[in-house]
């Protein structure tokens, strides 16, 4: 190669160069320049949101990272995150970004850009070191007796200088040396003249209380318990976010017992299909007619409540919505019986009240009417006493015998469990599995051979079935004469039941006897399911029949006198006991 060759190749390697450098910052745009690193991360040449995944995990590095601060002569360790410290992810890209041409020729490390949260910093570290600080006392309010609100004044203090520390750890980061803790004279966030606007709306809560509105009703917190849940806080001044306020608000703990205990009673209600009948005619239901109108269900949302009350006197206004969960019934027209198949009576149950006295008639006449067009829905788990209510004087109810603590005492209800019992045989002629029954302590007379009945006694014992047919049930209830009826109303899906027994055994001289009781469930010649149902009966004389004087009963024939109060029961069990 001559002279004139070797000089125009290094020419032409010199403007290849020359264009290759030149139009390097076309290829990086947008890109961190190779070389550049944070700390041992290398970002060179990463795009925008790959640099985002390796900040991060340099951030998570970073927030693990200690510091010592010092404090008249003691030394703390922290971690960067309990200080409020982390990596700003903009800026810190920004100054990668940033990195010329010339300078990334070499290796180019930069370091983080820090940020620190102030009011973590500053509620930490006084949180640690506070206690050896006279701290500035904010002015505040206290609810004297009647409505009365009593000044707390302020008083000027000391806190650690936490805008000089943030600068600090801005700096020092990346280091392990230790910060000096700076004192600062402070004075009081909260002054004695910046209480008035909480004082006057704190007292006209005082006089007129706090108002919770739903639709179109409201219920007033009265001022006795605004009085028992008010308290005062600083807060950040809405129109102003640098200053503090003195706060109005209520007590969590006091205003969640309010909520739960006052106003969920009044508003909680659970959805309830509309009731219906069938009229029968010939083989089967002619037509269905609606007689009780459905009732949507409500709750009330205790968090979102509490969340708008505290709203609501953060801006000084005396009274916030009542937050309501509100659910629709299933089944509220003709319409919709029309498209759930109800065709086919499935089954009936029977049993017969005759010789009942008065109260116990008139007790079964409550009950069952508190069934009668009641719809079970497809897979649900019935239970007796979740449509039976209370069974009080209130809700209808007269006293009446009921077997309670191995004696046969009067008491309110006695005699639902006619309406239990039959319900039960209802289920069991239907092929519905039956998943809680119990029997009477002893042989009623009422249920026909021992066997065949189920006791119930709110709120312990309960008559539970599930509804295993492919649609919903209707229940109807019927009185005729002195039987009472229930017929369960619904889809055929093909099966077939028999019931063996009531079968008694091992009889007893003084009453007691055995029973059992076998409901049989086939389709297409295949056994479903096959239950027994065992019955273990005492003797009626381990049961007299007592009066009851001053609450406590009494043997018959003795002289009824004052009882002695009985030590507290040591054993919290139960009683058993029953309605017959």
């Amino acid at each position: 190669m001559n002279v004139h060759e070797i000089l125009l190749s290094a020419l032409t390697a010199a403007v290849v160069a020359g264009v290759g450098m030149a139009g390097l910052p076309l290829v990086m745009h947008g890109r961190i320049l190779p070389l550049v690193t944070l700390g041992e991360v290398a970002l060179g040449a990463a795009s925008a949101s790959d640099t985002r995944g390796l900040l991060a995990a340099y951030d998570k590095e970073l927030q693990n990272r200690t510091v010592t601060l010092l404090f008249e002569g003691e030394s703390q360790i922290f971690t960067l995150a309990e200080l409020g410290a982390s990596l700003d992810f903009e800026k810190t890209q920004q100054k990668a970004v940033s990195i010329s041409l010339l300078q990334s020729l070499g290796r180019s490390p930069i370091s983080p850009v820090v940020t620190v949260e102030d009011t973590v910093l500053y509620d930490t570290v006084h949180k640690r070191f506070g206690q050896r600080l006279q701290l500035p006392q904010d002015a505040s309010l206290i609810v004297t007796t009647g409505l009365g609100l009593a000044l707390k004044k302020s008083a000027p203090g000391e806190r650690i200088d936490v805008i000089s520390l943030a600068e600090e750890l801005k700096a020092k980061a990346g280091t392990d040396r230790p910060i000096d803790l700076t004192i600062i004279s402070a004075a009081a966030d909260i002054q004695d003249e910046e209480v008035e606007s909480a004082r006057a709306f704190a007292q006209q809560l005082l006089i007129g209380g706090f108002v919770l509105t739903f639709e179109d009703s409201e219920m007033v917190i009265k001022p006795v318990s605004v009085r028992r849940m008010l308290t005062f806080v600083p807060q950040t001044d809405p129109g102003n976010a640098v200053n503090k306020i003195l706060g109005v608000a209520f007590d969590e703990a006091e205003l969640t017992a309010y909520l739960e205990n006052t106003i969920a009673p009044e508003v909680n209600q659970a959805a309830v299909d509309a009731r219906f009948e069938v009229q029968e005619g010939g083989s089967g239901p002619v037509a269905v007619q609606q007689f009780a109108e459905p009732q949507r269900g409500q709750e009330v949302d205790l968090a979102f409540t509490i969340k708008t009350v505290e709203e609501a006197l953060v801006k000084h206004e005396p009274r916030s919505p009542l937050a309501v969960t509100v659910t629709e019934p299933d089944i509220t027209s003709v319409a919709d019986m029309e498209r759930l198949g109800i065709r086919t009576l499935l089954a009936q149950g029977e049993s017969n009240f005759a010789g009942s006295p008065a109260n116990r008639v008139h007790n079964i006449r409550v009950g069952a009417g508190k069934y009668n067009g009641l719809l079970i829905s497809p897979g649900e788990e019935f239970s007796f006493l979740k449509y039976l209510g209370p069974v009080t004087g209130e809700a209808g109810f007269k006293p009446e015998l009921v077997i309670k603590s191995n004696v046969t005492v009067p008491e309110f209800g006695g005699g639902l469990c006619q309406v239990s019992t039959t319900a039960f045989r209802a289920a069991l002629n239907s092929g519905l599995e039956i998943t809680q029954r119990r029997n009477h302590s002893y042989a009623v007379s009422y249920y026909g051979t021992p066997g065949f009945d189920a006791t119930i006694y709110p709120p312990y014992t309960d008559l539970r079935f599930l509804n295993n047919t492919p649609g919903y049930i209707l229940v109807q209830t019927r009185i005729i004469g002195t039987r009472l009826l229930f017929d369960f109303w619904g889809t055929d899906d093909g099966r077939d039941v028999e019931i063996a027994g009531p079968t008694p055994y091992n009889r007893q001289p003084d009453g007691a006897v055995k029973a059992t009781l076998t409901q049989v469930v086939t389709k297409d010649g295949q056994v479903l399911r096959e239950d027994t149902f065992y019955s273990n009966y005492k003797s009626p004389k381990l049961f007299p029949k007592v009066l009851v004087a001053n609450g406590e009963p009494v043997p018959p024939n003795a002289t009824p006198t004052t009882p002695t109060p009985n030590p507290a029961p040591q054993n919290t069990k139960p009683p058993a006991s029953q309605p017959n």
